[in-house]
């Protein structure tokens, strides 16, 4: 997972490359503001003699609350279960083919959310339509890393609709 800068000023971005190099941690990713990105970057490439470029650029938002108004589509969420981790797999698969932004094995993955609840079906007329998924939480930071919905599914608003149980999931317990 790449490392994650949660605030702080680009100076101290930076200054994490230093003890970081010196415990011999290897740094595949950067996630944070593009400053600090840009700083911590700049002193990991010095550092450790690699050069680095830009894989990605995302937006984080902070969620403070939800509407409570919202209707959504009819259905349900549903934290995913072992029994549904050969559906999981082939969505992962699918979501990788679709935007190449996933890397990691779709088995190990699933098994890993599966462990701790980390993904959640939106479920309509009994069927899952659409899935969520949340990084293990870090000091009260929960990141929402994959949202996917098969192609048959779309455009009838399960994504926001699953996205929307799981930050309320998150709310609750934090």
């Amino acid at each position: 997972a790449p490392l994650l800068i949660a605030g702080g000023t680009p100076e101290t971005a930076a200054a994490l490359a230093a003890p970081l190099a010196r415990a011999g941690r290897y740094v595949r990713g950067v996630d944070a503001p593009t400053d600090a990105a840009d700083a911590f970057a700049a002193a990991w490439s010095q550092r450790a003699g690699v050069s680095v470029r830009v894989h990605r650029q995302s937006r984080v938002y902070r969620l403070t609350g939800i509407a409570p108004d919202y209707e959504g589509p009819p259905g349900r969420p549903r934290v995913a279960t072992r029994a549904d981790r050969d559906l999981l797999v082939g969505w992962l698969r699918a979501f990788r083919g679709e935007t190449g932004q996933f890397t990691g094995a779709p088995e190990t993955t699933a098994d890993d959310l599966i462990g701790y609840g980390g993904a959640t079906f939106w479920e309509a007329g009994g069927n899952p339509v659409a899935m969520a998924s949340v990084i293990r939480p870090v000091a009260r930071i929960v990141q929402v890393s994959i949202v996917y919905t098969p192609p048959e599914s779309r455009g009838r608003g399960y994504a926001t609709a699953v996205m929307l149980a799981v930050a309320r999931a998150a709310l609750a317990a934090h």
